[in-house]
């Protein structure tokens, strides 16, 4: 079936245009859910809404996290703060044995970098993601992963199914197919997925090891990254959260020292 007209949801769950367009590779596999009962049909728009109503709305969250990243060149761990003030920072302190090796700080319209082992700096707008990690992408977009929400690329035109033992919401406009697996027990989203047929790119994001936070809804502690394109070959980031708190205001500091000199 296709859905009629829905309701505009509120931000960071809408994301206009096309701003995304990092999109995900087959493999990344969703987190089987543990009942196997037959599941009840359900209509696009009770997908739709199950989708949004799961969006935390904090006005702060802070976690320590282990990422792991690999390339066709290359392969790196390190461990991090992050925080995250919503619609407005994004502060990220990455440290490899115990020593801090670089700190981001992302605004809605530049990225702001320190290499601690170089002593250089750098400040970018979205589209350096592109350029050095093959991940183009605008402010919305990132903290919308990491806070666990739906990325969605329109309202209207989804259609609902139901594949082993998880909900299915897709859409397809012609030029970008969008893929959203929801378990089958409690309608959490266990993975969405992006093909963009024009530039010939895919994302997915799985989402694991759902766990109760500050006694409100559930967060996904862990997540599979894997992006695809002719271009870059395959991308792949995990990250794994823990020490997650919402709405404990933090003094972020960000300073560049004088001796640093501008990366080229």
């Amino acid at each position: 079936p296709t859905s009629s007209a829905m309701k505009k949801p509120n931000p960071p769950f809408w994301i206009p245009g096309r701003g995304l367009m990092v999109l995900i590779v087959p493999g990344c596999k969703p987190a089987r859910p543990g009942l196997d009962m037959p599941l009840k049909r359900r209509s696009p728009e009770f997908l739709y809404k199950k989708l949004g109503s799961q969006q935390m709305q904090p006005e702060w969250l802070s976690a320590k996290a282990r990422i792991g990243y690999q390339d066709r060149s290359q392969r790196v761990s390190a461990t991090a703060t992050i925080h995250l003030r919503r619609d407005s920072l994004i502060w990220i302190a990455l440290r490899k044995l115990g020593f801090e090796v670089a700190r981001v700080q992302i605004t809605p319209d530049s990225i702001y970098l320190l290499d601690r082992i170089n002593n250089e700096y750098a400040i970018e707008d979205f589209q350096f993601l592109s350029r050095e990690f093959r991940f183009p992408a605008n402010f919305q977009v990132l903290q919308a992963i990491l806070l666990g929400h739906p990325l969605f690329f329109g309202l209207e035109g989804y259609e609902a199914g139901i594949e082993r033992q998880h909900y299915v919401l897709r859409r397809d406009d012609g030029e970008l197919e969008s893929d959203y697996r929801l378990n089958g027990n409690d309608f959490r989203m266990a993975h969405m997925a992006f093909r963009d047929k024009v530039e010939r790119r895919q994302l997915g994001i799985a989402f694991e090891e759902y766990g109760e936070l500050d006694g409100q809804q559930k967060f996904s502690y862990l997540r599979n990254i894997q992006l695809y394109s002719r271009d870059w070959g395959d991308v792949e980031m995990d990250i794994s959260f823990s020490k997650v708190e919402l709405n404990r205001p933090q003094s972020l500091r960000f300073s560049i020292p004088e001796r640093y000199s501008r990366a080229r």
